[in-house]
């Protein structure tokens, strides 16, 4: 008896750690690539690739631009900026996002932006170093 009560607890117990999931993308909700073209004042980037994801449960996108550069002099980077708050509305996800901490040197002031089953535009304002560049990315699936 004692030992079908040992194999009844093992058996529960792989059970529950099968069942447990550690890796956030495991509660995405929505993830696409789009790819498009980044402005900043006169200047602009054909061709960089984002990544989102969208989590149900804290109702958040994270967006990465692969490769994003902002003008001649900055190097090209990939940035992702965790937390844009989203709301859907007629098929739509609707952005926005305010003092989002990118990197020690990068911070967002604010965003926002929408997903449509087509593409995806963002305008942002980041803090580089004490100075605020503001762009737009507009892609398509």
């Amino acid at each position: 008896m004692k030992i079908y009560k040992k194999l009844l607890l093992v058996a529960l117990a792989a059970v529950a750690f099968t069942a447990c999931k550690d890796d956030d993308d495991d509660y995405a909700v929505n993830k696409s690539t789009f790819t498009g073209t980044v402005t900043s004042g006169g200047f602009s980037l054909d061709g960089v690739t984002v990544n989102t994801v969208s989590y149900e449960e804290n109702k958040k996108t994270d967006i990465t631009f692969k490769q994003v550069t902002f003008n001649e002099k900055m190097p090209k980077v990939d940035m992702t900026i965790n937390g844009f708050s989203y709301t859907v509305n007629d098929g739509d996800t609707l952005l926005t996002a305010s003092d989002i901490k990118i990197t020690d040197v990068y911070t967002m002031t604010s965003g926002e932006g929408k997903i449509t089953k087509d593409g995806i535009v963002v305008s942002a304002t980041i803090k580089v170093m004490g100075k605020e560049v503001e762009f737009d990315f507009e892609g398509r699936r």
